[in-house]
């Protein structure tokens, strides 16, 4: 039996998720004509594989760490929890960074998007005859140093995106309930 309970608890404004889905609409094209290329194995213009591939991190970075860190930061409010959003949010491992004098964490996925969007990589030639991309960000606190060849970039990414395509909705699922739990006795 369900019973609605008269407003004890004060509602949290909505999160939008419109947001991450407006990243996936403006970015998708590119991002799939990467990785058609890449399972292809048409080797044509793969050089411009990595500017499309940062781009992608660019934009979708942005709308899925705010809006899934939001809710994380909601859910760690609320809960008490111990939650390390940038390690839940990270692909392979959050990155260290210095902020006010002490360190933090960002994710993987922010440092190179820091990265990229202050022009602190550079696209080389590799011994495999392919590109590779060389991240070395010093500034704003970082000592964030990694290469990525072409694949592991793209893979890297792909990785990313599925793991915040879960996240996402594992975290909606677990919103309807918690809204469910807080306005309805089940």
């Amino acid at each position: 039996m369900i019973t609605g309970r008269s407003g004890s608890v004060k509602p949290s404004p909505p999160l939008d998720f419109q947001k991450i889905y407006a990243a996936k609409a403006s970015s998708s094209l590119m991002i799939k004509t990467v990785i058609d290329r890449n399972n292809s194995g048409r080797n044509d213009v793969s050089l411009l594989d990595i500017p499309a591939v940062l781009l992608t991190i660019i934009i979708r970075s942005e709308a899925h760490e705010y809006v899934l860190g939001k809710i994380l930061q909601r859910t760690k409010d609320a809960t008490n929890d111990l939650i390390d959003t940038a390690d839940l949010l990270s692909a392979t491992r959050k990155e260290p960074r210095k902020k006010n004098g002490r360190v933090i964490f960002v994710t993987d996925m922010r440092a190179i998007r820091d990265a990229t969007a202050h022009a602190k990589f550079m696209i080389e030639n590799n011994s495999a005859g392919d590109f590779s991309v060389r991240f070395s960000n010093t500034g704003h606190g970082y000592t964030f140093h990694k290469i990525h060849s072409r694949t592991q970039l793209l893979y890297f990414y792909q990785d990313y995106d599925r793991m915040t395509i879960i996240y996402t909705r594992l975290l909606i699922i677990r919103s309807l309930y918690s809204y469910l739990k807080l306005y309805f006795v089940l």
